[in-house]
């Protein structure tokens, strides 16, 4: 009589092996993608900031050029992560912390600029007002 061996084990182990090797080639790739994604995410807040910034000095300027009783809105989007705005004299500050980082968008202008608003992320409608002596920015 003759024995047929089994193979079965030596299969088993050629498969965990090459399981294994695939797993370890897969794991850099993952761990690349996960801290590109979070610089990603820094990245878009930062733009987000720099182009709230514009716009708003953008609509006050121009309401301020145009004269006292003028006023616009001007939907805006607020970047996760902004922790205090500033409006002073002639400059607006957004100071923003992601992932341990702080960061400070500014941005300048000729105009007097006064105000308040809320740091809370999301899209919302913030009106400009030209005042007398300068512009009044309010959400």
């Amino acid at each position: 009589m003759r024995r047929v061996r089994s193979s079965s084990g030596q299969v088993a182990m050629e498969y965990l092996i090459v399981f294994l090797m695939a797993f370890f080639m897969t794991m850099p790739l993952i761990i690349i993608f996960y801290t590109q994604s979070n610089n990603f995410e820094d990245d878009i807040s930062v733009a987000q900031a720099n182009k709230l910034t514009s716009e708003l000095i953008d609509a006050a300027e121009e309401v301020y050029f145009l004269g006292s009783p003028s006023q616009k809105t001007v939907d805006v989007t607020f970047p996760n992560g902004l922790q205090e705005i500033t409006i002073e004299s002639n400059s607006l500050i957004l100071n923003m912390t992601s992932k341990g980082d702080d960061y400070l968008v500014y941005g300048d202008t000729l105009v007097n600029l006064t105000g308040i608003l809320r740091t809370s992320p999301g899209r919302r409608p913030v009106k400009v007002v030209a005042t007398g002596t300068g512009v009044q920015i309010t959400d």
